[in-house]
């Protein structure tokens, strides 16, 4: 039997924060039954016995036993099915198994058509609602030309094996021409760039296409459309073997096992504000400072003093095993401490990562830390929008002022 569903029809952009809308649904549920080889005999024994009585409401209907559903809930079939999850399987004979009277072994089908409940398609609620199929676009990190469509399975337990029929959209002129297309081509004649039966793995599909000028300065609408296909069964709909019985009431499975499969397809527009696409660019500030003083606790405690006037919490404090120097002699091992805070922008809340690694020498002859200076290491990171300045300013900034505050609290002149 086959649980499949033709089409639905779903509309992905990237401007309204609702979940994805639903245009149209065709879904169908198969169940073939092939007759025994005896079957042909019977029903001419059949025949002879009460042929005469045909047309009389006797030997009309081919009966090939009940397909017990699970999951119904989530589906509308039409017409209704039998207590809401049971499939007779009940057809005319002169539509089905004997036509003019005479019977074959041809596969007969039973076709129900059913829509599914909008919610059994979504995860989540308000504003929180997910399809499983996801679609994300975004520029790439490090390129402003360069746009990326990321395929995947978002909020699906199982696994699913999916394939991208195809996705296109037309070349907007404002950005020149394409420079590079992964996994796709272009078609100079429509101006489109196009990608065809493309598998979707579990960690998603992603698609890039260059263009001549920059995303970010031009700001097109680009518009298209999507096929994608997978071997699931969107409504949810199942059947455990057990739970289909012959004409006669007994298991099918005693004498047979039948087989099943699910297939969707997933089809429809694809609309794509660049003006609202988020590009992250890491930036990094990183500035040294020598000590001169030992590296001890007192030191470290200083250091983390100053981090918490500065309203960076620390996330953690760690020292690895001491390593010996390659270019000295042996009794002297050198000592690193990582740590490692964050901070949170007041206005906006974006996170600046904070990194210090701290270095001294201890010599293990003596089973004390040497008189050689401490190196600290400062950096800090951020991700940020490249057309703003303010977040990397304030990075710079905050790598200075740490320096700064960190050499006020080592200056060993006053102490």
């Amino acid at each position: 039997m086959s649980i499949y569903l033709k089409k639905i029809d779903l509309k992905f952009d990237n401007i309204r924060r609702e979940a994805p809308e639903i245009t149209k649904q065709s879904c169908e549920m198969t169940i073939k039954v092939v007759p025994e080889d005896r079957a042909i005999d019977w029903y001419k024994d059949y025949r002879k016995v009460y042929g005469h009585l045909f047309g009389q409401g006797v030997g009309e209907f081919f009966h090939a036993g009940v397909v017990s559903l699970e999951h119904t809930h989530t589906t509308s079939f039409s017409p209704d099915i039998e207590y809401s999850h049971r499939v007779a399987l009940r057809r005319r004979v002169s539509e089905s198994f004997a036509v003019d009277g005479i019977a074959s072994r041809e596969p007969i089908s039973f076709v129900s058509h059913y829509t599914i409940k909008p919610d059994a398609l979504y995860t989540g609620s308000g504003s929180n609602r997910r399809f499983s199929l996801g679609i994300h676009p975004n520029l790439d990190p490090y390129d402003s030309y360069t746009l990326q469509i990321r395929f995947s399975w978002d909020h699906v337990s199982e696994k699913i094996e999916g394939w991208l029929d195809e996705c296109r959209f037309k070349i907007p002129s404002e950005l020149g021409k394409v420079v590079h297309i992964e996994h796709g081509r272009i078609d100079d004649d429509n101006e489109q760039a196009i990608w065809c039966n493309l598998p979707i793995p579990d960690k998603g599909l992603m698609l890039r296409i260059t263009f001549e000028q920059p995303i970010l300065t031009h700001q097109p609408i680009l518009t298209g459309h999507y096929h994608v296909t997978f071997n699931h069964a969107l409504s949810g709909l199942s059947v455990d073997q057990d739970r289909i019985w012959n004409a006669l009431g007994r298991r099918a499975t005693e004498r047979t096992s039948p087989s099943m499969n699910a297939r969707s397809t997933v089809a429809g527009d694809l609309i794509i504000n660049t003006s609202i696409l988020a590009q992250e660019h890491e930036h990094v500030c990183s500035l040294p400072y020598l000590v001169p003083r030992t590296l001890d606790h007192s030191l470290m405690q200083k250091v983390a003093d100053v981090l918490s006037a500065k309203v960076i919490h620390i996330q953690h404090l760690t020292s690895g095993l001491p390593h010996i120097d390659p270019e000295g002699k042996y009794e002297a091992r050198r000592v690193y401490w990582d740590l490692v805070g964050r901070t949170y922008e007041e206005d906006d809340q974006t996170a600046l990562d904070v990194h210090l690694v701290i270095s001294g020498w201890l010599d293990a002859s003596q089973d004390h830390l040497s008189t050689n200076p401490t190196k600290i290491d400062i950096r800090v990171r951020c991700m940020h929008d490249p057309r703003q300045s303010r977040i990397p300013d304030r990075v710079n900034t905050l790598c200075r002022g740490l320096r700064e505050e960190i050499a006020k609290a080592l200056d060993t002149s006053k102490t």
